[in-house]
């Protein structure tokens, strides 16, 4: 059995934490806050598992899953061609994600780059253009993530533009950067385009 800490964990990463360990071991233990428990308890029923749930004192809970055998893992790593287009492009414009609270919106842009890094396959190349730059040039917890997908081959682009009118062009910690030009030909290439403002 492996156990698992993920109390103060934000989503989706007790989740996917939890997915990896059943990969290894049929039966998983994860200490966990209670705005997990929904997710753990959907994950156990997609992969056809036993679950249970124990309160161990206020917001924190011992969740037990177990299934008929290690989780068939994620197929490789895979991604379209992304030197001439193919394959899926991810816009983002903004570094926090949707219009509420900006803690909120940080959080849920964090989440979802996580999830972009851990889920096959992989998109061929993400763009970040207005204040979405602002995740490839300042030390944020989105950065490791943006990082490790351009160690995997993912290509990683700044709108040059956007880096000159906020003066970051110098500060720029991950990828190349890009011009419309080439991200028109990149759009116009790709099979699909997914865009986060």
């Amino acid at each position: 059995m492996q156990k698992l800490d993920a109390r103060g964990v934000p989503c989706p990463k007790p989740i996917i934490m939890t997915k990896l360990a059943l990969e290894e071991d049929p039966v998983v233990s994860v200490t966990v806050n209670e705005e997990a428990l929904e997710d753990l308890k959907k994950l156990a029923d997609k992969l056809e598992g036993t679950y249970s749930e124990k309160k161990l004192k206020e917001d924190e809970y011992e969740v037990n899953i177990e299934v008929k055998d290690t989780v068939e893992k994620d197929q490789p790593i895979e991604q379209a061609p992304n030197q001439n287009g193919g394959g899926t492009v991810i816009m983002i414009g903004k570094k926090v994600m949707g219009t509420g609270p900006e803690e909120l919106g940080t959080i849920l842009m964090n989440g979802l780059i996580f999830t972009i890094d851990q889920t096959a396959p992989l998109p061929s190349s993400i763009i970040f253009y207005n204040d979405g730059i602002f995740l490839t040039t300042k030390e944020n917890d989105a950065l490791e993530d943006i990082k490790n997908l351009a160690d995997e081959g993912v290509e990683i682009l700044s709108c040059g533009t956007c880096l000159n009118y906020h003066d970051v062009e110098a500060e720029l910690k991950v990828g190349g950067t890009t011009n419309m030009y080439e991200i028109f030909q990149k759009l116009g290439k790709a099979s699909q385009v997914i865009t986060l403002e």
